[in-house]
């Protein structure tokens, strides 16, 4: 073989090799690109889980891959762990300073101060009409941990009402409050606890929660209340009603797209230093279909849209409910819990509107098994300024009301937070 027929072949071989490695190099960023696409869609189904194992698998092969490390961090954020969720958007920001994503999430994360005031008016047929202004608070004092407080004034009328001594009154609510102090603190592995203190006109009371790290595809809370201020109820904003209650919460991933919600609890209900007026079980809960986006769908939510199916059971059994004799030697209940058993179908719809502005709106059907029946339905205009940290809703709402299912119980009010 002659030289020049050698450096021939030699030349082909390296031309060979190289097509080999640039086809190599090609496969492997239509995998990539493959297994990006197959974690967005499990993020935007809400299956979080699912969407860190394929971007995990991605960084085993390519760990400095920016969009690998921001959907890992976003997994990790939706799951409940803050704290992986910053180091993980920390590492994309120091790869790619100048991506605008992960820098606004990097902003967002660090935000985790909290400042906000609602007003609220609620109304119950022609029954009552609550004026409620809340205010909250919530500081992060330590990487971990972080103060709150909430402030909630009423201003209400009620037409009728069954005061503690058994009269019937038409009741005016100058000014009631009623307050929480909390402490929360944040585990590195995505727990959390947090313990309350509450305070109202002549009561005073505490409250704890435990919620675990997101495990199976899904998290339990454990919660407690002793002696904690009650307004669900008119004769409980009146002659200072209380609960106690323990209640346990599982939230799961059912299936894809499909996700469901369990709380039971056991509750005494306290009113006018009584506090064994009346006891009930409770049990909330229900699940959510997130629809498949096709075209046709997505042209009809938008980008970004969401619309969804959700059936909700809202139930609470009374038992061993306290009676007195009023001044004519009436039997009466000073705490009138009556049993409810609500089951609610309703579609959801989100959809933006412009850079920021989103609209949501709701229908569907309520059944009391042991009351009325009727359409809920309701809207709010959300809006969110991302380099300022603000955010305002405006919201509406029907449906039938838990103290007489027979009555419409209808909410309009406004949201304002800033987040610093």
């Amino acid at each position: 073989m002659t030289r020049k027929s050698l450096s021939l072949l030699m030349v082909l071989a390296v031309a060979l090799v190289s097509m080999s490695f640039s086809a190599g190099a090609e496969d492997k960023g239509a995998d990539t690109r493959l297994k990006i696409a197959k974690a967005r869609l499990f993020m935007q189904t809400k299956q979080y889980n699912k969407a860190l194992d394929v971007v995990q698998d991605i960084r085993k092969t390519d760990p400095g891959n920016v969009e690998a490390i921001a959907l890992e961090a976003e997994a990790n954020l939706d799951l409940g762990n803050r704290f992986k969720a910053r180091e993980l958007f920390d590492e994309a920001v120091k790869k790619s300073p100048e991506d605008p994503y992960v820098r606004k999430m990097q902003k967002e994360l660090s935000r985790n101060s909290r400042i906000s005031i609602d007003r609220e008016v609620q109304l119950t047929g022609s029954e009552s009409v609550e004026q409620l202004v809340r205010a909250k608070a919530h500081v992060e004092v330590a990487q971990q941990d972080a103060l709150g407080a909430v402030m909630e004034n009423n201003k209400a009328r009620y037409e009728s009402v069954r005061r503690a001594d058994g009269r019937i009154d038409t009741f005016y609510v100058k000014n009631k409050q009623r307050g929480e102090i909390y402490y929360d603190h944040y585990y590195m592995d995505g727990k959390q606890a947090r313990v309350s203190l509450y305070a109202a006109d002549g009561t005073v009371g505490a409250g704890a929660r435990y919620t675990s790290a997101a495990y199976d595809g899904g998290t339990t809370s454990v919660q407690l209340y002793i002696q904690r201020p009650e307004w669900e109820y008119r004769e409980g904003v009146v002659d200072e009603g209380t609960r106690d209650a323990v209640i346990v919460t599982r939230t799961q991933e059912l299936a894809d797209r499909t996700y469901g919600e369990l709380s039971l609890g056991v509750n005494r209900y306290g009113i006018d230093n009584n506090p064994n007026a009346a006891h009930a079980f409770t049990a909330d809960g229900g699940v959510s279909y997130l629809l498949p986006q096709g075209e046709t769908l997505k042209k009809f939510v938008g980008e970004g849209g969401d619309l969804s199916l959700n059936y909700w059971l809202g139930a609470a059994y009374a038992f061993d409910k306290e009676s007195r004799l009023d001044t004519t030697n009436t039997r009466f209940e000073p705490f009138p819990l009556d049993s409810y058993e609500f089951h609610t179908a309703t579609l959801y719809l989100t959809r933006p509107i412009t850079t920021g502005l989103t609209a949501e709106l709701y229908g569907g059907y309520i059944y009391d098994r042991l009351g009325d029946k009727g359409p809920h339905y309701g809207g709010a205009l959300a809006y969110a300024h991302d380099d300022f940290g603000v955010e305002a809703r405006l919201f509406a709402s029907r449906s039938i009301s838990s103290e007489e299912s027979s009555d419409a119980y209808e909410r309009v009010g406004v949201n304002l937070t800033w987040k610093f």
